[in-house]
């Protein structure tokens, strides 16, 4: 019998949530004929079978991820879909945004450091440069997000990085503010990681 973990009941939690709303939207669609219902159930749907995938399936390559990693990793698809779309945390609560950016450098350095731990199989690299790593990954993939959007603004007339109607450092404060989010929770993943791996070694050396 698979172990139930706080991990995996985060997870069965998110995905509940996320397949019952779904088949709401659904029921919503049916009766109203509300075409917004659609587009929603099938983001939750989609959410749901993101977390589907580590919960039940496990794949390999999965089951080498740190806990912590793949229960960000259930959060980040609970509030970014289910509290976002259901509840319209988006418009409802200022900061739910940068909350996300945290958790998203959070789950980036995880991913980044389960790389390094992977390709360093003689364990040869000391633990900070695995956190290094790790951060690095995570900040460059967000500065990538941050060159999407503003490609999207600049060609597709959109407005991601809200700056319209902004001048001077205030047309720069959504950006820099993710920016610094992304920080704030990629370097604290990467050093939570590295004690974590760092305290395993001194028990099992």
């Amino acid at each position: 019998m698979k172990k139930i973990t706080l991990t995996s009941i985060v997870g069965l939690i998110a995905f509940a949530c996320l397949v019952l709303s779904a088949l709401v939207s659904l029921i919503t669609f049916i009766s109203t004929n509300d075409s917004a219902m659609v587009l929603r159930s099938g983001k939750l749907v989609l959410g749901a079978l993101f977390i589907a995938v580590p919960l039940f399936i496990r794949p390999k390559i999965l089951r080498q991820f740190q806990p912590l990693v793949i229960t960000v990793f259930y959060l980040f698809i609970f509030f970014a879909i289910f509290c976002g779309e259901v509840f319209s945390f988006y418009s409802r609560f200022t900061h739910f945004d940068s909350f996300l950016h945290v958790l998203s450098g959070a789950l980036l350095s995880g991913v980044g450091f389960q790389i390094i731990q992977t390709l360093d199989k003689t364990k040869s690299l000391p633990i900070a440069f695995h956190v290094l790593f790790a951060f690095t990954f995570a900040m460059t993939l967000g500065a990538f997000w941050e060159m999407y959007e503003f490609t999207g603004d600049r060609l597709l007339g959109l407005n991601m990085q809200r700056f319209e109607g902004q001048v001077g450092w205030h047309a720069l404060y959504d950006t820099m503010k993710d920016i610094f989010c992304n920080t704030a929770g990629s370097l604290t993943c990467s050093i939570v990681l590295g004690l974590k791996i760092s305290s395993k070694h001194r028990t099992n050396p």
